[in-house]
């Protein structure tokens, strides 16, 4: 389960691009394994997740449900009725992510 719920999206985040909490969880599942993946999963099992996390968890979670939504085509062909996505762009997670996670979080060099 993601680390926020719609509500915290709606209210919280204040965020409207998203409309529906399925599209929400759907998106917001994707931006857990990202944030997972770059944290070094330091965050699975707490019980307590920080606001910054859920933050950006769902600024994350906007990047993946803009690009699986019509506005992530990157081409369209009519004759043979093709469509080509892009992918979210990893640098621009990444820089999102950056900006809101604790840098304690995200650090991975060795602690002296």
């Amino acid at each position: 389960m993601p680390y926020s719920d719609f509500n915290f999206y709606q209210t919280e985040f204040c965020g409207s691009l998203i409309d529906t909490a399925e599209d929400f969880v759907s998106a917001a599942v994707k931006a857990k394994c990202y944030i997972d993946w770059l944290t070094n999963g330091v965050l699975k099992g707490a019980e307590d997740i920080p606001e910054e996390v859920k933050l950006a968890e769902c600024a994350l979670s906007e990047i993946y449900f803009e690009h699986e939504s019509r506005r992530g085509v990157h081409s369209e062909s009519n004759d043979g009725y093709q469509i080509v996505y892009e992918s979210p762009d990893e640098t621009e997670m990444y820089r999102v992510a950056v900006k809101i996670l604790p840098s304690l979080l995200i650090y991975r060099g060795i602690g002296i």
